[in-house]
Formats: structure tokens, C-alpha cells, sequence
């Protein structure tokens, strides 16, 4: 096995951990297909609507992803922010979804310096 095949799979074990200790193994991947493409969005500065997500076809059917939305929303991974049109809000993940991210970070970035690996 190659060196950098040894790092994905290492990642792969650290997410699945984090993935317990933050409570989204009770979620199916679909779930964190979609939290990852919110918090992209967001951080690449992006506005995303609810309106915007549901048009995302990878994600779903409009009706599954407002379910997963929903309990996106219910289990603090989510909010929604008011804009100037009340009929639109903005989707951006919340601070425990950040967290989340940021110890995902850490990881890799733990992997990647780690000098069994080198």
C-alpha cells in the first residue's frame, strides 16, 4: 500500500471517529453530502438560499432535501439567516458544524505531517 493511500485511509478512520463524537453517525452520508456542500458554499463566500439548495440535484429530490434541511436545522448542524427578502434566507452551517470542520482540519492536517508517513 502507498504512503498516501496509508494517510486517506488513517483520515478516513479520524472522520468516522469524529463523525461519532459529534453524533452525525446517526445520519446517513447523504446527510454529510449535504452539510460539506453547505459549508463549501459558505466558505468560498457563496450565498446559498434554501431555494438555491433545492435545485442542487446531486443532493436529491426537492423533498429530501428539505427533510434533511429540516433535521439539519433541529439538530444545530444548520441555520437559517434572514436577508432582505423575507421570502429567501440563507442556508450557513452553525457553530457546531464549524467545530466540526475545524476537527476535521486538524486531522488531516495531523496526518500529514505525521512522520510515520514520511
Amino acid at each position: 500500500m502507498t504512503k498516501r493511500a496509508q494517510q486517506y485511509f488513517e483520515f478516513c478512520i479520524l472522520k468516522k471517529s469524529l463523525r461519532e463524537e459529534f453524533g452525525l453517525q446517526e445520519y446517513g452520508p447523504e446527510f454529510e453530502v449535504m452539510l460539506e456542500y453547505i459549508a463549501i458554499q459558505n466558505h468560498q463566500n457563496l450565498r446559498l438560499s434554501v431555494k438555491d439548495l433545492m435545485s442542487v440535484k446531486s443532493l436529491g429530490s426537492p423533498a429530501a432535501i428539505h427533510a434533511r434541511l429540516k433535521i439539519l436545522r433541529d439538530y444545530d448542524w444548520v441555520e437559517l439567516k434572514e436577508t432582505g427578502d423575507r421570502r429567501r434566507k440563507q442556508v450557513v452551517i452553525s457553530a457546531s458544524a464549524a467545530l466540526y470542520f475545524e476537527q476535521l482540519g486538524k486531522a488531516l492536517h495531523k496526518i500529514a505531517i505525521s512522520k510515520k508517513y514520511h
